[in-house]
């Protein structure tokens, strides 16, 4: 344990050869110390002592020791760098009983008399409070505390009921226009409007209004004009799609076809096709147009097909 801000005699490190290991005996050693990491200082004692094999004494001043966190390093030109660090503290052990019998017993004797003092500061303020009560200074008391109960007495009995009948004539018995009876009144017709509105509305859904007329032309469009729309759309039949012409197309390689495209492409790959070593070349509907070509997997014994264009 090591106290702040005070010397150290005889701060001993040990020192080996950073060669081979061996015990440091010659040279001389310099220490370095940093308090509270700040910036790292060399240590005041630069002829240390060699106590034998290679342990080294430094002393330290007390302001190298005057850090909560002292770190020391100890450098030689031919030693490992050895390092500590030492937390310090203002009071060690054996300074802690350094309080006598004496110093305890005036300690106790002046947390006695303050008590008893304030004890008895407590106690007149006591006696005094009762004398006020009891005595003249009481019924002045007494008699300033029944005025303030007269006070309220006047309060409830007359003031308030003013205050609480001005309240019910603002509410309940004020002429229109005044106060909230005023307000009650704006509020009745507003509802007279609404209640105008509403019988409007009704006239508008009765049988022949404004609003059942327009309900009627919907009801005639969705159950007769659009589906007579629709039943005309529907008058294509089976033998018109068999019989007519389709118009000659073929889809480019790789795209999706139309259901033309497709018929075509059948039809021409089946009956109108040339082959060619590994080229299958399709024709048009004319026999000399290109449709598409195809490419065998082999000119000799073909497995496979694969468009080319």
């Amino acid at each position: 344990m090591f106290k702040k801000n005070t010397a150290v005699t005889g701060f001993s490190v040990g020192l080996v050869a950073s060669a081979d290991g061996s015990d440091i005996t010659t040279g001389t050693p310099i220490g370095y110390y940093t308090l509270d990491g700040s910036t790292q200082t060399a240590i005041g004692d630069v002829t240390p002592v060699h106590e034998g094999n290679g342990l080294w004494t430094f002393d330290l001043l007390a302001a190298e020791m005057n850090g909560d966190i002292v770190s020391l390093t100890f450098t030689h030109a031919s030693a490992i760098t050895v390092h500590f660090t030492i937390k310090t503290d203002t009071k060690i052990v054996s300074e802690l009983q350094d309080i006598t019998t004496a110093q305890v017993n005036t300690e106790v004797d002046t947390g006695i008399i303050d008590a008893a003092l304030a004890t008895a500061a407590s106690l007149l303020t006591a006696q005094a409070d009762l004398d006020i009560i009891t005595g003249a200074s009481g019924v002045v008391l007494l008699t300033a505390t029944q005025a303030s109960i007269d006070a309220i007495e006047v309060d409830t009995s007359i003031t308030l009921q003013a205050e609480l009948d001005a309240i019910q004539a603002a509410v309940i018995t004020n002429a229109a226009g005044v106060d909230i009876a005023a307000d009650i009144i704006a509020i009745k017709a507003e509802t007279a409007l609404v209640v105008a509105d509403t019988s409007e509305l009704q006239g508008d859904w009765a049988n022949g209004g404004r609003l059942d007329l327009i309900q009627d032309i919907i009801a005639a469009d969705t159950t007769t004009d659009i589906p007579a729309l629709i039943s005309a759309l529907n008058d294509l039949s089976i033998t018109d799609v068999l019989t007519t012409q389709m118009t000659e197309a073929y889809a480019a390689d790789g795209t999706a076809p139309t259901l033309a495209q497709c018929l075509f492409m059948i039809q021409q790959v089946l009956g109108e096709f040339a082959i060619s070593g590994t080229t299958i070349t399709v024709k048009k509907l004319d026999g000399t147009t290109t449709a598409a070509t195809f490419t065998l997997d082999s000119s000799t014994a073909p497995t496979s097909s694969t468009r080319s264009t």
